[in-house]
């Protein structure tokens, strides 16, 4: 099971995070930071955490802030850079608790300095998360041994409608950065199709089912920052789709896919998946894929 630990963001906010470690104790091959989607938790991803831990990797799952077990500033962030910016101090976190921040005299190295020297650091982005993930990517390339994709947010099939988005350009306008807004992904079945999974979603009570008009306008402002960004990502970069996805425009996808700079791109699609490739009825394969292609990046 996972433990959970707190982490400081720069700004001083509590950040929940979930750490699966390699069993033994023994050191890992890599650290695998996961970001998750716009409604989800890290919770809703023990399965796939479990078995990269269980072949030796150590799993960093945090919730975002806003989100999951952080109630402080409920759906809200400042920035999409913020969020960012807390991607970076679970890094930093991950890389202390393994040694792998510290220079040959016992001192603390810069972050910056390519971390992965020592223990290579991977960022998997789910959904909306995956967005976060490529930034820091183009942000950040250096400091990341790969980056993995899992139905990412990049290129949506559904959004918030015209007259909502007039609503929340109001709101900003009147400094009502703070009003929530309705997430428009209010059916279980965009996500899944296995019933126990749909039963567990219409339970949880951690997901996100509202966001301030400030984080919706940041995640506008995001899109814009990922148009821009594949010709700046040149680390490792793996893409899992499922073929049967209503949150997800696939072709759209592989067409900003295609346009990634990096030289070592990998796809994968699933038959008949949904969403959240997480729920699938036997998403054994899925694990084996990503956690070989983790793995892969890691040991060169």
């Amino acid at each position: 099971m996972a433990e959970i630990i707190q982490v400081r963001a720069d700004d001083g906010y509590e950040l929940a995070c979930r750490r699966y470690g390699p069993t033994g104790g023994v050191r890992p091959h890599g650290l695998v930071i996961g970001l998750h989607g716009i409604q989800s938790h890290g919770g809703w991803y023990e399965a796939s955490s479990r078995h990269l831990a269980a072949a030796g990797l150590a799993v960093y799952f945090p919730d975002r802030r806003g989100s999951g077990m952080n109630a402080a500033a409920r759906g809200d962030a400042s920035s999409w850079e913020q969020l960012v910016g807390d991607l970076v101090a679970v890094e930093e976190t991950a890389l202390a608790d393994w040694g792998a921040n510290r220079d040959d005299h016992g001192g603390t190295r810069p972050a910056v300095a390519h971390p992965f020297r020592q223990i290579p650091v991977v960022l998997v982005g789910i959904s909306w998360g995956g967005k976060v993930a490529a930034a820091a990517a183009r942000m950040h390339g250096g400091r990341y041994a790969g980056l993995a994709l899992l139905c990412p947010g990049i290129c949506p099939r559904r959004d918030v409608g015209l007259v909502t988005k007039l609503r929340i350009a109001a709101a900003l306008a009147g400094g009502g950065g703070a009003r929530e807004f309705a997430i428009p992904l209010d059916e279980a079945a965009l996500f899944t199709a296995t019933p126990r999974w749909l039963d567990f979603l219409r339970r949880d009570e951690l997901s996100l089912h509202q966001a301030t008009a400030r984080f919706l306008a940041e995640s506008r402002r995001l899109d814009e920052f990922m148009a821009a960004t594949p010709e700046w990502l040149h680390v490792p970069t793996y893409l899992a789709l499922a073929e049967r996805d209503r949150i997800i425009d696939n072709e759209a996808t592989r067409r900003w896919f295609e346009r990634v700079a990096a030289r070592e791109r990998t796809v994968r699609i699933y038959p008949e998946a949904q969403h959240t490739l997480e729920f699938e009825a036997e998403p054994g394969e899925i694990f084996e894929d990503l956690t070989a292609w983790v793995l892969e990046v890691c040991d060169r």
